[in-house]
C-alpha cells in the first residue's frame, strides 16, 4: 500500500480539496471495522485491494485493529490465523468472489474453528451475494460505500465498468443512482450547486433524482455550508458518441489506449526499465515479468506530461533532461560548508527528479514504439477522414482494405461506428454493405453484435440529412490549423478534432445557458435542461469575494469519458483568460476498444484481441492500404 506521506499529498492542490472526500472514505471504513474486535485479519479481493489502495495506507489500516492484510484468493493458512479472534472480508459482491471467499473461510476454520466472520460488499451488496451466503450460514454482511475515488485534485471516478452498456442496453440505472448520491454527497462537503446544466436522458434522470433525494435527506434542513461551487453540468456519453470512437492523442490518453489505466495504474514490462526504478523483488523470489506503476500529479513529472500531445512529449523530457544535468553540474561550484548543505538539502528532490526522468523516457518510448507504426498513423488519418468528410453514401476505403485483413473485429467496429456517428447515420444501402462485408468476413454472430450497437445509437440509417454537419462546423469540432506542440485550441488532444462534449461545457460556461445553440442542440440525443437550486440568501452573501470572481464547475460525465477530454478541460482552465477551475466527476474511463468490446462481448465466440499493446505486438508491419490524398493532410499529419 502507499505510503502515509505521499498518499493525498496531490488532492488539495484545487479550487476546493478533494482530500475531504478522501476522508470521507477513511472514515467509512473505520465506521465498518469498529464492531469488529481488535486482533483481526482482512482479506481483500484484487479489484477491492486496487481501489482502497488509492485512500488508505497500511498504517491507517494497523491503527483499526488489523493485524494481517490478505488477497483472495488465499487458500493456504498456517498456525497464525489462530490469533486473529476475527476474519474480514471486503469484496466485491460477484458471484466467483463470493465463492472464493466461501472456500478461505472453509480453509480457515480446519485450522481455527473459534475465528469468526465478517464480509462487507464494496460498494453494495446484491440479492445473489447475500443468499450465496445465508446458504453457508453466514449472516454478518454490511457495505463498504467506496464509491467516490478521488484520483487528483480535478478528478474523481466512481469507477463503474461498462456504465454506458448497463444503462443503455441492459436498461440497469444503478450507475446513475449512484451517481446522484455521489452528488448528494459533494454538496454534503461542498454546498449546493446553484446553477445545473445538462445534456442527454441520462443526465435528466440523475437531476430528478438528486431533487427528490434532496428533499429526502435534509428536508427543510438544507446544509449550512457556504457554496464552493458554482455550476453543475451533466454530460449524457449518448451526447457525445464521437469523441470516444477517435483515438486519444495526449500521452495520458494514448497510455490509457495502448496500456490500459486501471485505478491510477498500469503494467509495464520490467526488462524495459532501469532496476534503480523497479519496486524491490524479496530474496528467493523470481522476479515478475511486468511491474505497477502508479500514475497521478504527486509525480511532478506525470503532471507536466500527462496533457501533452505526444508530439510534444519529447521536446519536454529533453528540456527536463537539461534542467536536471545542470542541477547536478552545480556540485562543482560548491565551496563552503554552507553550499554544501544548500546541495544536500536538493539532492533528494534531484534523485526523485532523475527517476522520474527515466521513467518516463522509457514509457514515452514504448508509446512511441505504437505510434509511430505506419498501421497505427494509416488509422489516425483514417479516422480524421471519416470525421471531416460528409460521406454517408460510400464505404471507406481504409475500412475495406481493414475487412479484407481480417483485423480485429473490436477495430472494424469502431470505425464502423465512427463513419456511421460523423454523419448523423448512414444511407440504408451503404449501412447493409458494412454488415454483409462483415458477417462474410467474421461470422453471421456479429449480426447480433450489431444490433446492440444500433441500439445504443452508434450505427443507424441517416435521418435528417446532414444536420451533424451543422454542429461540426458551428462548434468548430474540426480544426485544419492545429498546432500540437503550443496548443492554442482544444483540439489539439485529437489533432485537429475538439471533443463535442467539451465544446458544449465551453459554450455553457461563457454564456452561463445553452442560449445560440438550441437548434444545434436539437439534433443531439435527448433533453436539453438547465435549473436553479435555491440556496438561501444568507449563505450566498458569506460566499468571498474570490468565489465571487472565479467559479468552480463540476462536469459530470454519465456513461465514462477520456483522458482527452480531462485534458481539454485542463487547457481551458489554464488559458490566460479563464476564471473557472474544473472538477470532473465520471461514472468511468472509456476508450472507443473498451466501449465496442463492452458492446460485443456477449457476442457467440468472441475472442477480445486485447488492448492496442496486444493488436500490435505481434506479426509483421500489415501493409499500406490507405493515403490519404494531399489536399486532406494538414501540419499535424505531416509529422505525427
Amino acid at each position: 500500500m502507499a505510503s502515509a506521506a505521499a498518499l493525498g499529498s496531490h488532492l488539495s492542490g484545487g479550487r476546493i480539496n478533494l482530500a475531504q472526500v478522501r476522508e470521507a472514505a477513511r472514515s467509512d471504513l473505520r465506521d465498518c471495522l469498529a464492531n469488529c474486535p481488535q486482533n483481526k485479519w482482512l482479506i481483500l479481493d484484487e479489484e477491492v485491494l486496487s481501489l482502497l489502495n488509492l485512500v488508505v495506507e497500511f498504517s491507517f489500516i494497523k491503527e483499526l485493529g488489523v493485524t494481517k492484510l490478505l488477497r483472495l484468493p488465499c487458500q493456504v493458512f498456517d498456525d497464525a490465523v489462530k490469533t486473529a479472534d476475527h476474519v474480514v472480508f471486503l469484496i466485491k459482491p460477484l458471484k466467483r468472489i463470493v465463492y472464493g471467499a466461501l472456500e478461505a473461510m472453509r480453509t480457515i476454520q480446519k485450522v481455527s474453528s473459534r475465528t469468526k466472520f465478517s464480509v462487507f460488499f464494496v460498494p453494495y451488496k446484491t440479492h445473489e451475494a447475500s443468499s450465496i451466503l445465508r446458504a453457508q450460514n453466514i449472516y454478518f454482511t454490511g457495505e463498504y460505500h467506496l464509491e467516490m475515488i478521488p484520483l487528483d485534485s480535478d478528478l474523481i471516478s466512481l469507477q463503474i465498468p461498462e456504465s454506458f452498456k448497463d444503462v443503455n442496453v441492459d436498461h440497469d440505472t444503478g450507475s446513475l443512482h449512484r451517481a446522484a448520491k455521489s452528488l448528494m454527497v459533494l454538496q454534503g462537503l461542498f454546498g449546493i450547486i446553484p446553477h445545473v446544466f445538462g445534456k442527454g436522458e441520462a443526465a435528466r434522470l440523475v437531476l430528478d433524482m438528486i431533487l427528490r433525494k434532496r428533499k429526502e435527506v435534509f428536508g427543510h434542513n438544507q446544509p449550512e455550508i457556504v457554496p464552493q461551487i458554482t455550476t453543475l453540468i451533466l454530460i449524457d456519453r449518448s451526447v457525445d458518441l464521437l469523441t470516444p470512437l477517435s483515438t486519444q492523442l495526449t500521452y495520458e490518453g494514448l497510455i490509457d489506449e495502448i496500456y490500459g489505466i486501471k485505478n491510477a495504474s498500469i503494467k509495464l514490462p520490467r526488462d524495459r526499465f532501469n532496476d534503480d526504478i523497479l519496486p524491490k523483488v524479496p530474496p528467493g523470489q523470481p522476479p515478475p515479468l511486468d511491474f505497477s506503476l502508479t500514475l497521478t500529479s504527486a509525480e511532478e513529472m506525470y503532471a507536466e506530461l500527462r496533457d501533452l500531445h505526444i508530439n510534444a512529449v519529447g521536446a519536454k523530457l529533453s528540456e527536463k533532461t537539461k534542467r536536471i544535468s545542470a542541477a547536478y553540474e552545480e556540485r562543482h561550484d560548491v565551496r563552503t560548508v554552507s553550499q554544501i548543505k544548500q546541495f544536500v538539502t536538493k539532492l533528494p528532490y534531484m534523485q526523485t527528479a532523475k527517476q522520474s526522468l527515466s521513467r518516463h523516457t522509457t514509457l514515452t518510448e514504448l508509446v512511441r514504439e505504437i505510434t509511430d507504426r505506419r498501421e497505427f498513423i494509416d488509422g489516425v488519418f483514417a479516422e480524421q477522414i471519416l470525421r471531416e468528410d460528409d460521406n454517408s453514401e460510400k464505404t471507406n476505403p481504409y475500412i475495406d482494405a481493414a475487412i479484407g485483413k481480417r483485423e480485429p473485429i473490436e477495430k472494424i467496429l469502431r470505425l464502423v461506428c465512427l463513419h456511421s456517428v460523423a454523419n448523423n447515420g448512414l444511407k440504408p444501402k451503404l449501412l447493409e454493405q458494412y454488415k454483409k462485408d462483415i458477417v462474410q468476413v467474421y461470422g453471421y454472430e456479429y449480426l447480433l453484435s450489431m444490433n446492440s450497437l444500433e441500439a445504443v445509437g452508434l450505427l443507424k440509417v441517416q435521418e435528417g440529412g446532414r444536420a451533424f454537419s451543422a454542429i461540426k462546423q458551428n462548434l468548430r469540432l474540426c480544426n485544419q490549423e492545429v498546432d500540437e506542440k503550443n496548443p492554442t485550441d482544444i483540439s489539439y488532444c485529437y489533432s485537429g478534432y475538439a471533443p463535442l462534449s467539451v465544446r458544449l461545457v465551453e459554450h455553457v460556461v461563457k454564456h452561463n445557458s445553452w442560449s445560440g445553440i438550441e437548434e444545434l442542440l436539437k439534433y443531439l440525443p435527448g433533453p436539453t435542461f438547465e435549473d436553479v437550486q435555491f440556496i438561501p440568501k444568507g449563505l450566498m452573501k458569506k460566499r468571498s469575494p474570490t468565489t465571487e470572481k472565479h467559479q468552480v464547475v463540476v462536469v459530470y460525465f454519465l456513461g465514462g469519458c477520456t483522458y482527452a477530454e480531462i485534458s481539454a478541460l485542463r487547457f481551458l482552465s489554464q488559458k490566460e483568460d479563464s476564471n473557472t477551475d474544473y472538477v470532473i466527476v465520471t461514472t468511468n474511463f472509456i476508450t472507443g476498444h473498451l466501449m465496442i468490446q463492452s458492446l460485443v462481448s456477449e457476442t457467440h465466440g468472441y475472442q477480445p484481441c486485447g488492448l492496442l499493446i496486444d493488436q500490435y505486438s505481434t506479426g509483421p508491419a500489415l501493409q499500406r492500404y490507405f493515403k490519404p490524398p494531399e489536399s486532406k493532410m494538414n501540419v499535424q499529419q505531416k509529422h505525427f
